[in-house]
């Protein structure tokens, strides 16, 4: 079944909720009178994804987030050509912007030159890609941006058990080392489904179902197995 198409307008709105940006007015003869009598300037803010994102990611610098996800090692991935910092930071954001699916990613999030910069990347890496290899995949139909979309899925799906549980437990610590919590709390954690192949050690399995219209275009259940 085929899925409607996410635009980069969509992806701008999904970021704002998340950060919890609230709506502002333009009143440029407001912001002229107040600069006139000699009212300082808060703060300027750019709109754009990368001005939102910007806040975000010095809160990851205060709190140590950042420098504790640094400590995260790629052990079962051969030949890393990246910092496995860069991996987390990309699949953070790509949850940021809340984009569906893998293959949406170029267009989305790795053309996006602004973005990319913040998280750790150059022009050129955008516009040529990471390597030699990913350069052929270029076509008049789907043109390659940064990195195949799959090498980042392939490279989280790849983190182990052991240093998922000490990213996320290191991260709560930062967390609240910075105040963030009260002494107390009750909190609820995120039960995303994480898939992974079959073979992937310690991985888990379950039944879901799934209504689909077979080729007489009648409306059925169809039982598939995920694995995570």
């Amino acid at each position: 079944m085929g899925s409607k198409r996410q635009s980069a307008a969509e992806v701008h709105a999904n970021l704002r909720e998340l950060l919890d940006w609230q709506f502002a007015e333009r009143d440029d003869q407001a912001v002229a009178q107040a600069l006139h009598h000699g009212q300082g300037v808060a703060a300027v803010y750019g709109l754009d994804d990368a001005g939102l994102l910007d806040g975000f990611f010095a809160f990851l610098d205060e709190t140590g987030i950042k420098a504790h996800w640094q400590t995260l090692v790629l052990a079962g991935v051969r030949n890393v050509f990246l910092p496995a910092i860069l991996f987390v930071l990309l699949y953070g954001t790509r949850v940021l912007f809340g984009i569906e699916s893998s293959n949406a990613l170029p267009a989305l999030l790795f053309s996006n030159v602004a973005a990319m910069t913040l998280i750790g990347f150059n022009a050129h890496q955008v516009a040529d890609g990471m390597s030699r290899r990913g350069a052929k995949q270029r076509t008049a139909v789907s043109e390659y941006t940064l990195m195949d979309p799959q090498t980042l899925a392939n490279a989280v799906c790849k983190i182990s058990t052991a240093a998922l549980q000490d990213l996320f437990n290191g991260t709560i610590r930062a967390l609240a080392a910075f105040g963030v919590f009260m002494a107390e709390v009750m909190v609820a954690v995120d039960g995303t489904r994480i898939v992974t192949a079959p073979t992937f050690p310690g991985c888990g399995k379950q039944a879901v179902s799934e209504s689909q219209r077979n080729r007489r275009g009648l409306q059925v259940e169809v039982i598939q197995l995920l694995f995570g």
